[in-house]
C-alpha cells in the first residue's frame, strides 16, 4: 500500500483534524473490531435476557449440577446429574453468578420450570458475557502477536470469532464450554507471545498457568490444549535463541502450578469415577471406532454414519436432533 493510500483525502484533512485518528486502515480496522466487540456484548445481553435455559445443550444435567455443588456442597453424583464426570470450576462461578442475579435482580423465568430448582439462571448468562468477551480479547491479542502492523488481520480474526454461530450460541447456555474456551484461548496467547517476542515474563508464565489449571478444572478436553502447547514449545526449543533464554526454574514453577490445580479432579474422575483414568474416553473413541458395538445410553451416537461426509439434513432440516454426532455435517452447521 502506497503512502496516499494510507492516508485521509487531502480536502477532509484541511478542515478537519482527521489525521489524529491515525491512517485509515488502521482506524477502520479499530473500529470493526470494536463493532464486532459490540455485538458480542449485544447479542449476550439479548440472550440473557430472552433466551430460555431450559433450551440449552443438556440443561437439566448442568443446572443439577450447579445446584449441588452449591446447595448440597459436594461433587453430584452420576443419579444426582448427568453431567457429573464434568469438572466442577464452571459450575461453581456461574452457579454463584446464578445466586447473584436472583438476588439483586426480579427475574423469575424458571421460577415454575419442572427440575429448575433456581428462580432464574439469567445471572449465569450474564456471566458467559464477560468469558466471551475476554476471549475475543484473547483472540486479539493472539492476532496481533502472530501478525503486528496487520490491523485488518486483527479485526478479520475478532470478526469471525464474534459471528460464529456456535460462539453466540453457546454464550446463550449455562455450559461449561464458555470458561474452557477463555482458558484455551488465554493459554494459547500467552504461549505464542512468549515464544515469538522471546519474553518469558513472571506475568506470562503465572497466566499460563492459571489458564492451564483451570482449563483443567473446567473441562477435560483442555487436555488436548495442553498437549498442543506442549507439542509447539517443544519445537520452539529446537531454536537455540529460544532455548537460551527459558527461564527453566520459572517454567518448573508452571508444571508445579498447573499439576497441583488440575490433578485432584483428573484423579477424581479417573479413579473413584470411572475407575480408570480413559473409562469414560475409551467408551466414545470406540463408540466412534465400533459402531453398534458398546450400550452408550445415546442412541444415535452408535449410529455407523458417525464419519458421514455428505449429509442433505444440513441443508435441509441444520438442527437437533438430525445428524447429531456425525461429526463432519455436525461441525460444519457451527461455523456456516
Amino acid at each position: 500500500m502506497s503512502a496516499a493510500e494510507n492516508q485521509w483525502p487531502a480536502w477532509l484533512r484541511r478542515h478537519t483534524a482527521v489525521e489524529l485518528l491515525g491512517p485509515p486502515r488502521v482506524f477502520f480496522a479499530w473500529v470493526t473490531i470494536a463493532l464486532s466487540l459490540l455485538m458480542i456484548v449485544y447479542v449476550g445481553a439479548w440472550n440473557a435476557a430472552q433466551y430460555p435455559i431450559p433450551l440449552g445443550y443438556d440443561a437439566q444435567g448442568h443446572v443439577n449440577y450447579a445446584h449441588v455443588l452449591l446447595h448440597d456442597h459436594h461433587l453430584p453424583t452420576t443419579t444426582e446429574s448427568a453431567e457429573s464426570n464434568q469438572p466442577p470450576a464452571y459450575y461453581l462461578f456461574a452457579g454463584v453468578a446464578a445466586r447473584l442475579g436472583n438476588k439483586f435482580t426480579p427475574w423469575k423465568d424458571t421460577y415454575l420450570t419442572p427440575g429448575f430448582s433456581e428462580e432464574s439462571y439469567r445471572g449465569g448468562q450474564v456471566f458467559n458475557i464477560l468469558l466471551v468477551f475476554l476471549t475475543a480479547l484473547c483472540v486479539l491479542w493472539l492476532a496481533r502477536v502472530v501478525a503486528p502492523g496487520r490491523p485488518w488481520v486483527w479485526a478479520a480474526s475478532v470478526g469471525f470469532f464474534a459471528f460464529l454461530p456456535i460462539v453466540t450460541k453457546t454464550e446463550a447456555m449455562l455450559h461449561p464450554e464458555n470458561l474452557s474456551m477463555l482458558t484455551s484461548a488465554a493459554a494459547l496467547a500467552a504461549t505464542t507471545h512468549m515464544l515469538v517476542r522471546r519474553q518469558f515474563s513472571a506475568r506470562l508464565l503465572v497466566l499460563l498457568a492459571i489458564s492451564i489449571g483451570l482449563g483443567l478444572a473446567t473441562r477435560s478436553t483442555m487436555v488436548f490444549t495442553a498437549l498442543a502447547i506442549a507439542v509447539g514449545i517443544g519445537v520452539a526449543l529446537s531454536v537455540p535463541d529460544i532455548r537460551n533464554r527459558v527461564p527453566w526454574r520459572r517454567v518448573g514453577i508452571v508444571l508445579s502450578a498447573v499439576v497441583v490445580l488440575g490433578l485432584p479432579w483428573i484423579a477424581y474422575r479417573g479413579i473413584v469415577l470411572h475407575q480408570g483414568p480413559l473409562n469414560g474416553t475409551g467408551a466414545l473413541v470406540n463408540a466412534a471406532l465400533h459402531p453398534g458395538a458398546h450400550s452408550l445410553s445415546d442412541y444415535l451416537t452408535t449410529h455407523d454414519r458417525f464419519f458421514t461426509i455428505f449429509e442433505p439434513s444440513v441443508f435441509t432440516s441444520p438442527w437437533r436432533s438430525h445428524y447429531k454426532n456425525e461429526a463432519l455435517p455436525q461441525t460444519y452447521t457451527e461455523i456456516w
